[in-house]
């Protein structure tokens, strides 16, 4: 397909009306299934975090990925075909290159359920926004120091807990260490958060998992998608017990970085993981320190 201005707005069109559509079935079906099973949703929190995350998961996926014609989504390698989260306590990791990164790898661990963390203020976007929190994803509250970007330590600390919880109950995480979109599409440093939950939460592993060419996909600070193919390759999983937070920080970030060169498209210069002298100077979006 020729991806040219047009058919890029066409498709950028399509997308968003597609995912208007199940967001909203989506939705619907969240509301039906808290009317029907409100009494096994209130005693058996489980159950409930399962079945309302699939209806938004679902819903995004089939809108983001199955429905667009103009992303082709090609699993270099999967997860191990044993792997379960449910059995095993689960943090997914990978790299951030642009928003459609949740779509993209939500479609390859499909029907997994795993919580992503997300800004609070999608809340207040009509039907997506609504079934998110449904939904139970990891809400983080912004404040407007540091260009809007600032938190609390209260309210990390309370996203922290439920995050906690979650994987307590055998409900895995998908979470993009970096904290925000390489500007660059360089690998860039990790935040500690989840790292540090990893380790103090018993038997929990980090899956780690490389995201390629979804910034051409969707490129960074643009308003319309391209067509492309993205590639996902994921790794073996890496147990956190016993380890410190920068040792686990070095073993997935090199995992990382070794996946990424499995992909068809991986360019050594362009994919360069950030060096630490860079870092500050091209960090690009989202949460700092």
């Amino acid at each position: 397909m020729v991806c040219t201005s047009f058919v890029r707005v066409l498709a950028t069109i399509w997308l968003a009306l597609s995912l208007f559509c199940t967001w909203t079935l989506g939705f619907v079906a969240q509301v039906v299934l808290w009317l029907v099973f409100w009494p096994f949703f209130l005693c058996c929190p489980r159950f409930r975090e399962v079945c309302q995350g699939f209806c938004f998961r679902c819903a995004s996926v089939a809108g983001g990925v199955w429905l667009n014609p103009a992303w082709k989504i090609v699993v270099v390698r999967g997860p191990p075909k044993d792997w379960d989260p449910k059995k095993r306590r689960t943090i997914l990791m990978a790299n951030h290159l642009s928003g459609s990164d949740p779509w993209v790898l939500s479609s390859t661990f499909f029907p997994w359920e795993m919580k992503y963390a997300y800004k609070a203020s999608l809340h207040m976007v009509p039907i997506a926004g609504w079934s998110i929190r449904l939904a139970g994803d990891l809400a983080i509250y912004f404040t407007k120091d540091r260009g809007g970007w600032g938190v609390t330590p209260e309210d990390i600390r309370k996203m922290m807990d439920r995050a906690a919880t979650l994987l307590r109950m055998n409900i895995g995480l998908a979470v993009f260490p970096e904290g925000t979109r390489s500007m660059s599409g360089r690998l860039q440093g990790f935040k500690d958060g989840f790292f540090r939950l990893a380790t103090e939460v018993e038997d929990t592993y980090i899956l780690p998992a490389a995201l390629m060419n979804t910034d051409v996909a969707w490129p960074l600070n643009e308003k319309t998608i391209a067509c492309a193919t993205a590639y996902v390759v994921y790794g073996d999983p890496i147990l956190a017990e016993g380890k410190s937070v920068e040792e686990l920080k070095s073993e997935v970030r090199d995992a990382i970085i070794c996946l990424q060169k499995e992909a068809p498209c991986f360019d050594p210069v362009r994919h360069e993981p950030l060096q630490a002298t860079e870092m500050s100077s091209m960090r690009g979006h989202g949460i700092e320190g």
